[in-house]
C-alpha cells in the first residue's frame, strides 16, 4: 500500500511539474511573433491566468488579455531588466507588483534610451477578489510607483470615487474610482486629469490613473447604467502609439 501512495503521490507532482512548464513556457516565451508588436507585460492583476494560477488546468486567459493578444504579442515578464526586454516594442505596466530600484532605474534609462511603455497606475483599486487580505495572488490595492512618478514630476492622488464613463479620442470608456494625476514637472502632461504622457529622451510613457478599466465587468457593462464600453480598444491605441509614433528616432 505505500508504494502504492507513493506512486500516486508521485504521479499527482509530476501532473503538476508538466502542468506548470506548459504554463510558464508559454507565457516567459522570448521568441516573438514579428507578425505583431511583441509587448513585454507585466502586472499583478489576474489578467493571464487568473487568480487560480497557472497550476490550475481550469485557469483561462481573461477577455481583456485575449482581444490584446489578437493585436500585439504579448509576452509576460517577472523582472525588468535588460534581458526580458530584448526584443520587446513596448512595455505594458498594469498595475505592477512593488519594482525594486534598479528596476526603477533600468526602466527610466530604457525609456530614455527611445522605449514605449503604457503605465496603469491606480491608488484604489476597486477588482473583486475572493482570496483573504494579504494574499499574495491578489491584485496590488494601491500603486506603489510612487518613486517613479515622483522622479518625472507627477503625483498620483485618489478620485472622486464610483463609477464613471467618458470620451477620449472618440473612444468610450468606463471607470471604477478612478485616480488623477498631478504635475509638477515639464517631463509630464496631464490632461485629463487621469491621463498623463511623458516625453522622456528618445522614449515615451503613457500614464492611466486606473486599472480597473481592464475588468471585464467594467468594460463589458455589467453594471446598471453602462453600456458597451471600448476600454481595451483604447488601450491598444495607446500601445500602438508608442510602438508606431510615440518614440524618438535614432538619429
Amino acid at each position: 500500500m505505500k508504494w502504492m501512495m507513493a506512486a500516486i503521490i508521485g504521479a499527482g507532482m509530476l501532473l503538476a511539474v508538466a502542468l506548470a512548464a506548459g504554463a510558464f513556457g508559454q507565457g516567459s516565451r522570448l521568441q516573438s511573433d514579428r507578425s505583431r508588436p511583441t509587448i513585454a507585460v507585466m502586472t499583478s492583476l489576474p489578467l493571464i491566468w487568473g487568480e487560480r494560477g497557472a497550476f490550475d488546468p481550469a485557469s483561462r486567459p481573461t477577455e481583456a488579455w485575449r482581444l490584446l493578444d489578437s493585436r500585439f504579442d504579448m509576452r509576460p515578464i517577472d523582472v525588468l531588466d535588460q534581458e526580458p526586454l530584448v526584443g520587446a516594442d513596448a512595455l505594458l505596466l498594469a498595475q505592477p507588483r512593488w519594482l525594486a530600484p534598479g528596476e526603477l532605474v533600468y526602466l527610466d534609462r530604457w525609456l530614455r534610451g527611445g522605449g514605449g511603455a503604457l503605465i496603469l497606475a491606480d491608488p484604489d483599486l476597486a477588482w473583486p477578489s475572493p482570496l483573504p487580505l494579504g494574499d499574495i495572488r491578489r491584485p496590488l490595492p494601491a500603486s506603489l510607483l510612487a518613486p517613479l512618478l515622483g522622479h518625472w514630476g507627477l503625483r498620483l492622488d485618489s478620485g472622486d470615487g464610483g463609477r464613471s464613463e467618458t470620451r477620449v479620442d472618440g473612444r468610450r470608456l468606463a471607470f471604477d474610482t478612478v485616480g488623477r494625476f498631478r504635475g509638477r514637472g515639464k517631463i509630464c502632461t496631464v490632461g485629463p486629469e487621469w491621463m498623463a504622457r511623458c516625453r522622456l529622451g528618445k522614449g515615451r510613457a503613457v500614464l492611466v490613473a486606473d486599472a480597473d478599466l481592464m475588468r471585464y465587468e467594467i468594460w463589458r457593462g455589467r453594471f446598471a447604467g453602462f453600456g458597451q464600453a471600448e476600454n481595451i480598444l483604447f488601450l491598444g491605441d495607446q500601445l500602438d502609439w508608442l510602438v508606431n509614433d510615440g518614440r524618438t528616432r535614432s538619429d
